[in-house]
């Protein structure tokens, strides 16, 4: 029950809650994991939606595996920075010379990161609409799709350990 109180009456009016103002099992969140470090340092922790994550908090060995899958260029329909759509021609031209010696290897996570640094709206739900919409690398997004289910600190991105 709730008491409510009107300003002329000394008696408080007593009232059932509907039974949409109940909280209940479903609406109440997960506890969010952080690493020690983080809740030391008083991080504020990220969504629980992690689509709404920066690129820069994918934990590192699966940032490495969808830069690894990304750099196969010819697996996708539209290069990556074109589908990217915010590198001028003269930045393009330099990240491309730039990583022509390796093959290409080091190209995707150059780009990724230049990419999700400049724009806060540029973050993994974005990602994953080109590479599913543009790129058609449903690999890159399944490698999402397994990120998402790793248990991983809410502050800083890193794996965390069962014991935390």
């Amino acid at each position: 029950m709730i008491a409510l109180k009107n300003k002329d009456d000394d008696e408080p009016t007593y009232t059932v809650p509907i039974r949409s103002q109940i909280p209940t099992q479903k609406s109440c969140k997960k506890p969010i994991k952080m690493c020690s470090f983080c809740t030391s340092k008083d991080e504020t922790p990220l969504s629980s939606n992690r689509d709404k994550w920066p690129i820069c908090k994918i934990e590192n060995d699966c940032f490495g595996e969808i830069c690894k899958l990304l750099d196969l260029a010819d697996r996708s329909k539209k290069p990556l920075m074109s589908a990217l759509g915010s590198f001028d021609q003269t930045t393009a031209a330099y990240i491309e010379k730039k990583y022509e010696r390796e093959g290409g290897v080091g190209t995707a996570k150059k780009v990724l990161c230049q990419w999700g640094s400049s724009n806060h709206k540029n973050n993994v739900g974005a990602l994953k609409k080109i590479l599913e919409d543009t790129m058609q690398r449903i690999d890159v997004v399944d490698e999402i799709e397994k990120w998402k289910k790793l248990s991983v600190c809410h502050g800083c991105g890193i794996k965390l350990n069962k014991r935390q």
